[in-house]
């Protein structure tokens, strides 16, 4: 009786292999098929454009007394300094609480992780499909950041398609959200 209770938990979790290998793969195969219909490459300063400044993201996240003066100011843009991307700080504190971000020294734990991120696509898989709890802090998110670092936006796009197709209990934690961009990644 165990042996057959192995064999089914077995072949059920090489079918969600095969699922996600399979909702990876159309997410690559529709990106392809989009390029030909993509317009904006037509202008080359569009080329990696990031949509919101690190020292914007920072300094909206943090407390008003916390980025009012030129020393705090100065503090902030030598964090930013690198092509930190605001998308990746703006993403990595959208789930904190105010008093968890309004400290500078906190975000800098953020914002120095934020330097091996490639824009906010992949922290975003991760906050947005993990619990509120999961998510919190600095110390939770840098771990998340960690894990992000040097992900590109396609295999974090891809991440986010195979997450959208799956039930909602299938990409809520951690361990699930590794195995798809893993998965996304060896493609």
């Amino acid at each position: 009786m165990k042996w057959l209770l192995l064999l089914t938990l077995l072949c059920s979790q090489s079918l969600f292999a095969s699922q996600l290998s399979d909702l990876s793969f159309l997410y690559y195969k529709d990106q392809a098929q989009n390029i030909a219909h993509d317009k904006s490459f037509d202008n080359p300063g569009q080329c990696n454009p990031q949509s919101m400044s690190c020292l914007r993201a920072t300094c909206s996240r943090l407390s008003p007394s916390n980025c009012d003066d030129d020393y705090e100011i100065k503090k902030v843009i030598d964090m930013c300094k690198g092509g930190v991307s605001g998308d990746c700080v703006f993403n990595s504190t959208k789930r904190m609480s105010p008093s968890n971000v309004d400290d500078i020294y906190e975000m800098e734990k953020i914002v120095n992780e934020c330097k091996s991120n490639i824009g906010g696509s992949c922290i975003d898989v991760y906050i947005t499909r993990l619990s509120e709890s999961s998510v919190d802090d600095s110390y939770e998110v840098t771990k998340y950041l960690k894990k992000c670092s040097g992900i590109s936006n396609d295999v974090a796009d891809c991440a986010s398609f195979t997450c959208s197709r799956l039930s909602a209990s299938s990409c809520d934690d951690d361990y699930e959200i590794d195995r798809i961009i893993k998965t996304c990644s060896n493609l």
